[in-house]
C-alpha cells in the first residue's frame, strides 16, 4: 500500500479473492436451504403421526383391534382436536394442503398399544 490508497493489484487480488469465496459458498448453502425444507417437512409428518398414536391409543383402540386397516387422514385429527389449522388449512412446504394425507393405525398386541404410519 502506498500513502494514497490502495494499489490496482491489491484491489484486483481482493476482488478474486471474494470470487472464489463465493463459487464456494453459494452451491454449499442452496443444497442447505433444499435439505432444510426436507427435513421440515419429515418433522411435520412425525408431528401427525405422533398425534395419530394418540388418538388412536386413547379414542378408537378397540376399534383398530378388530380392524386390520384402519385409516384417517389429518383432517379427521383436526375433527378429533388432535391437531389444529392455521388459516384454515395445513400447508407443506411446497404450499401443497396436508389435510388429506392419509395415516394407518396399527395395534401391535405385544405392546397393547396403536402406533401409526403414513399411508399411501
Amino acid at each position: 500500500m502506498n500513502k494514497n490508497g490502495y494499489t490496482l493489484i491489491e484491489l484486483l487480488v481482493l476482488i478474486i479473492g471474494l470470487g472464489v469465496v463465493t463459487l464456494i459458498t453459494l452451491p454449499k448453502l442452496s443444497t442447505a436451504f433444499y435439505n432444510n425444507n426436507e427435513e421440515l417437512y419429515q418433522e411435520s409428518l412425525n408431528v401427525f403421526l405422533n398425534n395419530a398414536t394418540l388418538y388412536g391409543n386413547n379414542v378408537v383402540k378397540e376399534e383398530i383391534k378388530e380392524s386390520d386397516n384402519y385409516i384417517i387422514t389429518i383432517n379427521d385429527l383436526v375433527e378429533a382436536g388432535y391437531a389444529s389449522l392455521l388459516n384454515g388449512d395445513i400447508k407443506d412446504v411446497n404450499g401443497n394442503s396436508m389435510l388429506n394425507i392419509k395415516i394407518k393405525l396399527i395395534y401391535d398386541e405385544s405392546k397393547d398399544s396403536v402406533y401409526a404410519e403414513i399411508f399411501d
